[in-house]
């Protein structure tokens, strides 16, 4: 399940005191001095803010969940492929009992359109519920200074 949910902390108990490689570790990409985004002082104009509206209550068009739980049935979405691969980390992390990985397969089955599996199959929110964002720039001059030309 690590691809799709990280865990933090590690459940796992034969990871919990493996011993890394010793070396340099880096969390981010390196970014050059010239790419920092210094922020200023101001107030956010309210044109820029951006507005939750809620058109209707999200929880009524939620579908309901059959008992007894149907047997897996491949999607558009969640093939059958892939369903194995997430109920194999399910079953290696040993949390959950198979009727609630029987549970998790029937919520993803019946949300699957709501699951980017790559690029090609993400989408966008829906407009009635967030407006498009404006982000305001302020006019500045550059703050560091072209170097001395040093002649040949």
């Amino acid at each position: 399940m690590r691809p799709y949910f990280p865990l933090r902390p590690n459940f796992l108990p034969a990871d919990r005191n493996t011993e890394r490689q010793r070396g340099a570790y880096v969390a981010n990409k390196y970014k050059p001095v010239a790419k920092k985004v210094n922020p200023i002082l101001g107030i956010f104009p309210d044109e820029f803010k951006v507005i939750r509206q809620f058109p209707e209550d999200p929880l009524k068009s939620l579908p309901s969940i059959p008992d007894p739980l149907p047997p897996f049935r491949p999607g558009k979405r969640l093939t059958q492929e892939r369903w194995d691969k997430i109920e194999d980390d399910l079953k290696k992390i040993g949390f959950l009992w198979p009727k609630e990985i029987q549970l998790a397969q029937t919520v993803l089955l019946s949300n699957e359109m709501g699951i980017a599996w790559d690029d090609t199959e993400k989408g966008q929110f829906r407009s009635d519920y967030f407006a498009p964002i404006k982000l305001p720039t302020v006019p500045h001059v550059p703050w560091i200074e072209k170097n001395m030309r040093i002649p040949p």
